[in-house]
């Protein structure tokens, strides 16, 4: 999994990725580990979804067609880091 750069999902594709989410169809499924202390602490890593897509395709003249599993997924620490930066180039301009 990496983030993906707007050449790969561009903003209007994420966004009717997200729009299940935001009209309340689809809710996120949280992603816990274990903290460095143990002890049963876990701490929330990332957010996400699964979403299945229908794809087809022609190999050697037959048409194939298959399912795809999707999962999208916002992690913690990037989104806080995002959110970081835009802070500091705001307090710049």
């Amino acid at each position: 999994m990496c983030p993906l750069a707007n050449t790969q999902l561009p903003d209007a594709e994420l966004d009717r990725y997200l729009q299940p989410v935001w009209s309340g169809e689809c809710s996120l499924l949280a992603v816990h580990r274990a903290t460095a202390e143990g002890e049963g602490e876990e701490e929330l890593i990332a957010e996400g979804f699964e979403q299945t897509v229908g794809l087809s395709s022609e190999v050697a003249n037959q048409p194939l067609s298959w399912t795809e599993r999707q999962v999208i997924v916002r992690s913690v620490k990037l989104a806080a880091a995002a959110q970081a930066a835009l802070l500091a180039r705001l307090g710049k301009a």
